[in-house]
């Protein structure tokens, strides 16, 4: 089967999803800003189904960074984190570490302030 061009990001651990931080044009951006519209942060592709599905997180428009994304064992959950500047001139930031459910679209903040995620620890009788 020939599957044409494979969207960027980082695959699932079980192979089906591939996720990656959503990029809008700067000019589509403003327009949902303007208009309060949420603004997708994420996109990610179901290979098995073929759809391309976006995701709102909590974002207040604040000058932001995104950081790495790492999945669940199950494949189910997302975990990244945000750096949120006050200005883009501020030399610190906020890191916020967030959990997105594929299956709710719900956004879990985890921690606030911790930084440099380096691996999903599983829960009980999980291998991470």
């Amino acid at each position: 089967r020939v599957l044409g061009d494979l969207p960027r990001g980082v695959w699932s651990r079980d192979g089906r999803y591939r996720a990656m931080w959503h990029d809008f044009p700067s000019d589509e951006w403003k327009a949902r800003e303007e208009a309060g519209l949420p603004i997708p942060l994420f996109q990610v592709w179901d290979s098995e189904t073929g759809l391309m599905r976006l995701y709102c997180v909590p974002y207040d428009g604040k000058t932001m960074t995104s950081g790495e994304i790492f999945w669940s064992p199950d494949s189910r959950y997302m975990v990244f984190q945000m750096r949120l500047f006050e200005t883009v001139e501020q030399a610190t930031d906020r890191a916020y570490t967030l959990v997105l459910d594929l299956e709710t679209g719900a956004v879990t903040q985890l921690t606030f302030d911790a930084k440099n995620i380096s691996q999903w620890i599983g829960g009980p009788g999980e291998t991470p």
